[in-house]
């Protein structure tokens, strides 16, 4: 019991040592603008920490979630935690086609082909890029987020960009689709109760909960910003049921 004291005091000592580098890695980590993350290659992890990129225009700053569908800076922990000062030159560039896919704090992205067929231009053609993905299952959902046009003016109000389009695949491996344009009867097929529901309006938004639908409540489950709720509800109760 004459070494508690002691213990205690060491104990103490080794976390204030530990309290104090955290806040060092913290300070760091905000001076040179980045967050931890990983990246993903041919199934192995690499930890390490990548640069934020941030939009700055007279209507406010923006942490731009676009900019990360198509390529960032990445720099190994290990060399991160050498390095005093952390030069550009020290982090590597990584697009959609080199990995497949990567960590940004909390958010998880990985690398597929999509064409926005929303989009006027060269964006409708199919592009490898990197999609958040929010739910996993049978059926993935991913967000994806418009970009804004590459020459803006100063006041240029990049709000618009910040409201994801939902898009979803079968598998690891399947074509990546609006949410809003899933075949819900010719693609889960496979789970007959949650077709014969969405058929009987069960997901419906509006008049949902009622046995006769007036006319006006029927058309609006139609419109596309409804159908997209409509197919989210059926996918997660398909994702519950038919895994």
């Amino acid at each position: 019991m004459k070494y508690l004291p002691l213990l205690l005091s060491l104990m103490a000592l080794m976390m204030s040592f530990d309290v104090a580098a955290q806040d060092d890695l913290a300070a760091k980590m905000k001076k040179e603008g980045v967050v931890p993350g990983a990246i993903y290659q041919k199934g192995k992890k690499t930890e390490g920490y990548i640069k934020t990129i941030t939009y700055r225009s007279d209507n406010g700053e923006y942490t731009s979630p676009w900019a990360y569908q198509d390529d960032f800076k990445f720099i190994e922990a290990e060399k991160f935690l050498k390095k005093d000062k952390v030069k550009n030159k020290d982090f590597e560039k990584y697009g959609p086609k080199d990995i497949d896919g990567y960590d940004y704090e909390d958010l998880t992205y990985v690398s597929a082909k999509y064409s926005d067929m929303t989009a006027v231009g060269t964006n409708m053609i199919a592009r490898t890029r990197f999609f958040r993905k929010i739910k996993d299952g049978k059926v993935t959902i991913y967000h994806y987020y418009s970009a804004p046009p590459p020459v803006t003016s100063g006041d240029y109000d990049y709000t618009p960009h910040l409201t994801p389009q939902p898009v979803y695949r079968i598998g690891d491996k399947g074509k990546l689709t609006l949410v809003a344009d899933m075949k819900v009867e010719e693609e889960l097929k496979d789970c007959p109760d949650v077709v014969e529901q969405y058929k009987s309006g069960a997901y419906d938004v509006i008049g949902g909960d009622k046995k006769d639908k007036g006319t006006l409540a029927r058309l609006a489950n139609k419109t596309n910003d409804i159908r997209e709720k409509i197919h989210l509800k059926v996918i997660e109760d398909y994702n519950e049921k038919c895994q």
